[in-house]
């Protein structure tokens, strides 16, 4: 009797701590009010609504999570079988995760999972429209699958990934595999970035992501041994339209350094970055701000990294065209007495610089300081800023507020910017600010100059 009264109790004891580990976490789900999830239990739990069709639910980290200890050699290499095997998030019978995942920097480590015959294999199995993952680290996880395979995400169909890194050992069977994601889909933009991996197998691999037909920013990788892949970027669609800026394979000195988490800040030290790393203490960047910030500038006449503010470089930030902020380094200020701009980047700063006409020379970036104006005015038959012949081109740029202008005007028969008399106009580019050009006497606003055909303008 007492022995059936221990095995009563201790299977309602196990159920009870079954329920326990299965209730739902704090939270709604909701982007005003997420699942806030602690442990692997309520990562499963996570998992499994979505894969029950809640698609779009939200959640939030708030403790590092691991799922299994020790999944990988150092080596990259698996080390023997894990206890848990994971399911990934979104990727089967159309229910394709469409929420937001925040890390709030923190790591899920020990994710596994083994099977050749399975697609869209990772954290994430595959992205909707408006799947935002961010602030996120994977580490010491393997993933193994048929196609679309990838530490952060498989089919990273849609949405954006970003201020996340990986630390993950790759095999796709026949498709596209990835260090961070297995693929990158045209409405999908990953940025702001890291991996350390290794991704083998057959099909599309890359260091990165396998296969590109949508927008990549930013994102650096390192293969943990030589036997995997060591681009980038495994396959980029030549019929598409498919963008990857600064998209990099580092060595591990360039991590240590310091380089790639000033990379992965665009140069931004002010606090109000994502990325830290103290070192000669860190190897890699960490989404913790308890650890060091990385300024890049001369100490002396020594050009370095370091956890000390530095002596900058002349440099100056703008908005991208994608809308992103960046800093150039190296710019020269246009003054009253510029005339001719050489390959590289300027700045104009001054509420009211005038000068002659400017000619570029190369491939010339001009950044519109906030607040800033430039007239140029050209003489007879020249245009105001000369942009014209093979190899030479402008593109211009605004700061955060869009207000620094650029007043271009042709002398007799010349462009506001472009070509002066009988001088086709070559590549324009305007990404910001404010731009007024006109041209004189048959001479275009932006364009060529009279008696000649127009640019090339964006």
């Amino acid at each position: 009797m007492d022995k059936i009264f221990k095995l009563l109790f201790s299977a309602a004891l196990l159920l009870c701590c079954i329920t326990l580990d299965a209730q739902q976490p704090k939270g709604e789900g909701s982007q005003a009010n997420p699942y806030l999830l602690t442990n692997y239990a309520d990562l499963q739990w996570f998992a499994a609504q979505v894969n029950g069709g809640q698609n779009g639910i939200c959640a939030k980290l708030t403790a590092d999570i691991a799922a299994n200890q020790n999944v990988l050699n150092a080596d990259g290499s698996l080390n023997g079988t894990p206890s848990n095997t994971w399911t990934p998030i979104g990727g089967q019978n159309g229910r394709d995760y469409s929420g937001e995942f925040d890390g709030d920097g923190h790591t899920i480590s020990g994710l596994y999972f083994n099977d050749e015959s399975v697609n869209n294999i990772g954290l994430f199995g595959k992205t909707a429209n408006n799947a935002h993952i961010h602030d996120l680290g994977i580490s010491d996880s393997y993933f193994c699958g048929k196609d679309h395979v990838g530490g952060i995400c498989g089919d990273f169909a849609s949405g954006r990934i970003e201020n996340c890194w990986s630390e993950v050992t790759v095999y796709v069977a026949t498709g596209d595999g990835g260090g961070l994601t297995g693929s990158v889909f045209t409405n999908a933009v990953l940025k702001d970035c890291y991996s350390i991996c290794n991704v083998s197998g057959n099909g599309s691999r890359g260091l990165v992501c396998g296969a590109l037909t949508g927008t990549i920013e930013n994102c650096y990788a390192k293969s943990i041994n030589s036997t995997g892949t060591t681009n980038a970027i495994g396959w980029t669609d030549p019929n598409g339209n498919p963008t990857a800026t600064n998209v990099e394979v580092k060595s591990a000195s360039a991590f240590a350094s310091g380089e790639v988490c000033y990379k992965l800040n665009r140069g931004v030290t002010d606090g109000s970055q994502k990325w830290y790393q103290t070192l000669d203490t860190d190897n890699f960047p960490v989404l913790n701000n308890s650890h060091g910030t990385v300024y890049y500038g001369y100490d002396g006449n020594v050009l370095k990294y370091s956890n000390s503010p530095l002596t900058p470089l002349n440099s100056a930030a703008y908005i991208d065209a994608n809308g992103e902020p960046q800093t150039a380094d190296n710019v020269t200020e246009i003054t009253n007495s510029s005339s001719t701009l050489n390959a590289g980047w300027y700045v104009v700063t001054g509420a009211d610089v005038q000068t002659g006409s400017l000619t570029c020379n190369g491939a010339v970036n001009l950044i519109l300081a906030d607040g800033a104006k430039l007239t140029a005015t050209g003489g007879y038959r020249q245009a105001g800023v000369t942009v014209s012949g093979n190899g030479n081109s402008l593109t211009i740029y605004g700061q955060s507020a869009q207000s620094g202008q650029l007043i271009a005007k042709g002398g007799g028969q010349g462009a506001g910017i472009g070509g002066g008399y009988n001088q086709s106009g070559s590549n324009i580019t305007i990404n910001g600010g404010k731009v007024t050009a006109t041209g004189v006497e048959d001479g275009a606003g932006i364009g060529g100059g009279d008696n000649c055909s127009g640019s090339n303008i964006t």
